[in-house]
């Protein structure tokens, strides 16, 4: 019998390792939350679950990068 497989909810770290390798590749932030958790294949719900919007992301990948 096959067991439905549940995905994966996206981390803090993942999402700053994607938003990170977005800029770095595309030259700018993704245009909003919504297109960006599109491209990963997330609800735009599981970005919020870790972050109030990109700007708290930066902030925490700065301090994360830096520590």
């Amino acid at each position: 019998m096959a067991t439905a497989k549940k995905k994966q909810q996206p981390n803090k770290e993942l999402l700053m390792e994607k938003y990170s390798n977005h800029v770095l590749t595309q030259g700018r932030p993704p245009l909003n939350v919504y297109a960006f958790m599109q491209e990963l294949g997330f609800d735009e719900s599981d970005f919020y679950k870790n972050f109030s919007g990109f700007d708290q992301l930066e902030a925490e990948f700065l301090k994360h990068f830096f520590a």
